[in-house]
């Protein structure tokens, strides 16, 4: 399992997690095993970002919500 690193409590931010940027603020918040992502970025990012949480060891079955917070490419791609 991939060391999470929260920049607030419960609270991952994916660029700061994977150390660099892969386009907009892509958020994941979690309870326990709960969680939802905030965003998802561009298209061409997504399989690394799947692939980023599956080592955080968050189960998509656990997956509550995606949240888009706006229809720009960046965000919803």
């Amino acid at each position: 399992m991939l060391q999470r690193k929260p920049v607030f409590p419960n609270v991952i931010e994916i660029n700061h997690q994977m150390g660099h940027v892969v386009g907009c603020n892509v958020f994941l918040i979690y309870d326990r095993n709960e969680w939802v992502l905030i965003d998802i970025g561009y298209e061409e990012m997504v399989d690394e970002i799947i692939e980023l949480i599956r080592q955080m060891d968050f189960p998509f079955s656990q997956c509550k919500m995606l949240i888009a917070t706006h229809a720009d490419v960046d965000h919803v791609q």
